[in-house]
């Protein structure tokens, strides 16, 4: 079903809305259209929703706030397969394999844009490294033993 919806605001880390319209085969529906309805961030990933019109607002630049900032001296690749970096905070066949990142690698704080937990409960890091661009790597492998992939560095550590 194709919707369109007026996005009303985020909170706790889910993106409120309102349908506007939305089709069906047989026409229009439009069941609980005067509620507001939320996806979570597992849904919202990068090309899932589409903007029609411009906000208000929009171009508007916010600062960081300092909450978003990396509480750590960087990340180290620990997996001896190493890192991969994904186009997606969700781990799934849609989601690109930009590349990996080798073992012993040190990704400095300032290269670590924010932390998510994804659907899986798995920590994921939105980084931008400079050869592969902007993508996620996981805190640890899903299943099996769950061996870290990344180790954090603490601030004023070298290593």
């Amino acid at each position: 079903l194709q919707e369109e919806a007026v996005v009303l605001g985020a909170y706790q880390g889910r993106l409120f809305y309102r349908l506007v319209s939305q089709k069906s085969e047989g026409g229009s529906l439009m069941e609980g259209g005067g509620r507001a309805w939320f996806w979570d961030e597992s849904e919202a990933v990068e090309g899932g929703l589409q903007l029609i019109g411009e906000g208000r607002g929009r171009s508007v630049v916010l600062p960081k706030l300092n909450r978003f900032n990396p509480v750590c001296g960087g990340l180290k690749v620990v997996y001896a397969s190493g890192a991969v970096v994904r186009s997606d905070l969700e781990i799934f066949d849609g989601s690109e394999n930009l590349g990996n990142i080798p073992l012993g690698t040190i990704i400095p704080a300032e290269d670590i844009i924010e932390r998510r937990l994804n659907s899986c409960g798995v920590a994921r890091y939105l980084i931008n490294h400079e050869t592969l661009g902007r993508g996620w790597i996981s805190g640890r492998i899903r299943g099996g033993k769950e061996e870290p992939i990344v180790e954090v560095i603490p601030f004023g550590n070298d290593d």
